[in-house]
């Protein structure tokens, strides 16, 4: 319970923590507290981000987020393969995924397709967006108080294909095994291959 509390007060107090170095340039190599609260203070008034949220109940997908804020950014990107994997098949892009992301975009699970608008094409950007999309929509009653959150982990190259779209559920138990899935591969690279 206190790893859930302490990664609670990580996520809406420390920003510095997961913002994507392309929103915002900051060196902290001085190991100053006092240095790093004041960037968390600027950040979360530049950005705007909500402190009014209660810590999720255990047990529940705001705690499973919570509790792997790492992977917000591959949890994102394998949602979006997942959803955009009868797309990436027509075009042969799937060929270009890694294979770690290649075996789950194929797996079994969730069926909520995602079919692209045809004039955007199937890039990183697009695909981390509509993942981004689904991990806001499971967030359930902290959507508000992690969306953007969420936002600010992935790179501002994705803003532009931020649309609103209408809320879709996730199969709970599709949703634990996407998060253990990111869990395992967190620190491998985001993108097509070569």
């Amino acid at each position: 319970m206190m790893n859930q509390v302490n990664s609670w007060q990580r996520v809406m107090y420390d920003p510095v923590a997961y913002i994507n170095p392309k929103r915002f340039r900051v060196d902290l190599t001085s190991t100053v507290p006092s240095v790093r609260a004041a960037v968390n203070d600027l950040l979360i008034t530049q950005f705007d981000l909500p402190l009014d949220a209660t810590p999720p109940k255990p047990g529940t997908n705001g705690s499973l987020l919570v509790r792997h804020w790492r992977c917000w950014p591959t949890i994102s990107w394998l949602l979006g393969c997942h959803a955009s994997r009868g797309a990436l098949l027509r075009g042969g892009r799937i060929l270009r995924l890694p294979l770690w992301v290649r075996q789950f975009a194929m797996a079994s699970g969730q069926q909520n397709e995602y079919v692209p608008e045809p004039n955007i094409p199937l890039e990183t950007e697009v695909l981390l967006a509509r993942g981004l999309h689904q991990l806001i929509d499971s967030a359930g009653p902290l959507a508000n108080a992690l969306g953007m959150r969420f936002r600010l982990a992935l790179s501002p190259d994705i803003d532009l294909y931020m649309t609103p779209m209408a809320p879709k559920s996730i199969d709970p138990t599709f949703f634990r095994k996407t998060i253990q899935y990111a869990a395992r591969h967190t620190n491998q690279a985001i993108g097509f291959s070569a």
